[in-house]
């Protein structure tokens, strides 16, 4: 199950950043931390490079091609972990910036995201995703769902992480479908969403 979750916050990582990557980094919490690494940071450069590289990148030389494409990589170690097991933390360095995702498992393979930019969430690493940064007030849920409803797009699943009362938060929802251009253009134009994107895992 960890190298599906290293892969899929790879995949998730690249999307959620938008932009070319310089350097990424692998952190690692727990007993894990004793573990042979190396097969879990082949699957999450594997991530990072499929939506760009598709078919072309696999398990064996996805480090080559991260190479190549100039990404520089680097791992730490720790066998402390104050919330989980096992955590592992991706960091992507930007030109505007980091964006990080944590990620677990509950049980023995019940893979979830844990953290997003320091944002605590519960989300569950499937199929597609809305990633939504916006401000932290109420009416907004009703207002996406209104939206995605119109378009016949269920939600299957919600979490929402927020650090203060009004300020700054992330709303992510699992849909059951890919959600077209048009309705993300018309969720943006909700004035309480900063941004959105579709993730798809």
């Amino acid at each position: 199950p960890y190298l599906t979750l290293c892969e899929k916050l790879g995949l998730f990582l690249v999307q959620m950043a938008g932009g070319r990557i310089n350097e990424v980094q692998l952190e690692y919490y727990g007993e894990m931390a004793d573990w042979d690494l190396s097969p879990l940071k082949h699957n999450f450069l594997k991530g990072l490079l499929s939506p760009s590289l598709g078919a072309g990148v696999n398990y064996i030389n996805a480090p080559v091609l991260a190479r190549e494409r100039g990404i520089r990589f680097s791992e730490i170690k720790s066998t402390t972990s104050a919330e989980f097991t096992n955590l592992i933390t991706a960091t992507a360095d930007l030109s505007s910036g980091k964006v990080s995702v944590s990620g677990t498992l509950f049980g023995k393979k019940e893979l979830r995201l844990v953290k997003i930019d320091g944002y605590l969430v519960d989300a569950v690493p499937e199929g597609f995703l809305l990633f939504c940064r916006n401000e932290d007030k109420s009416g907004i849920i009703g207002k996406m769902g209104t939206v995605l409803g119109a378009s016949q797009i269920n939600i299957a699943g919600m979490t929402l992480g927020r650090k203060e009362k009004g300020g700054p938060a992330l709303t992510i929802l699992n849909v059951d479908a890919p959600v077209p251009e048009e309705v993300l253009t018309k969720i943006k134009n909700i004035p309480e969403v900063n941004s959105v994107s579709l993730i798809k895992l």
